[in-house]
């Protein structure tokens, strides 16, 4: 019965939601059901004063330029308002529009990283701190593999490129002592992509 309830009250929200723009989300379990009832508070959160949280994404998204990067395989990118961080959780089905206050005001600097050949799809959404690259998510918060292209051009070309470094926790999860991939092998393999 609390079940059913619940889901009541997420299908009014998401009634509401979809009244100033696209939001949907795949119910699966009662668990998805708890994180999207959370998720759906935070944009009626926005909703209620897109003036305030719009004005203060402007002041942000002119700072956030400097997570920006491209060459002819991949670019990084930011969002430039509230609704560009719905869309993009929305996208990734990740929790990424729990975190719009923070963004928002500043305390949260994320990145999304495209190909250049798809660049409406996301592929990692990460966050930098204080110069180091503190989390790496693609679709639904899965971590990055580090045999992936994605990774690899991360790595090797962006966070070169911008004079970043992993966070600690990064760097020991992606250590090469902690997963069996062979370098000479990626180096080869990505040595075409990679040397542009």
């Amino acid at each position: 019965e609390r079940l059913y309830e619940d889901f009541e009250i997420f299908a009014a929200k998401c009634k509401l939601i979809n009244k100033y723009m696209h939001w949907s989300r795949r119910l699966t379990s009662v668990m998805d059901l708890q994180l999207f009832m959370y998720e759906a508070d935070h944009i009626l959160l926005y909703i209620t004063n897109q003036e305030e949280w719009d004005c203060l994404m402007r002041k942000q998204a002119y700072r956030l330029r400097y997570l920006d990067y491209q060459d002819k395989h991949f670019f990084v990118t930011h969002s430039t308002t509230v609704k560009e961080i719905f869309e993009e959780a929305n996208i990734q089905e990740n929790c990424l529009s729990n975190m719009f206050e923070e963004i928002a005001r500043g305390d949260r600097d994320i990145g999304y990283m495209r190909s250049v050949d798809k660049s409406d799809q996301t592929l990692v959404t990460f966050e930098v701190s204080d110069g180091k690259v503190r989390h790496l998510w693609e679709s639904r918060n899965v971590r990055l593999e580090p045999d992936s292209l994605e990774f690899q051009w991360l790595t090797r070309v962006y966070i070169k490129e911008k004079g970043f470094e992993l966070s600690d926790k990064l760097a020991r999860y992606y250590d090469p002592d902690n997963f069996e991939v062979y370098r000479e092998v990626l180096d080869n393999a990505y040595d075409d992509v990679l040397s542009d």
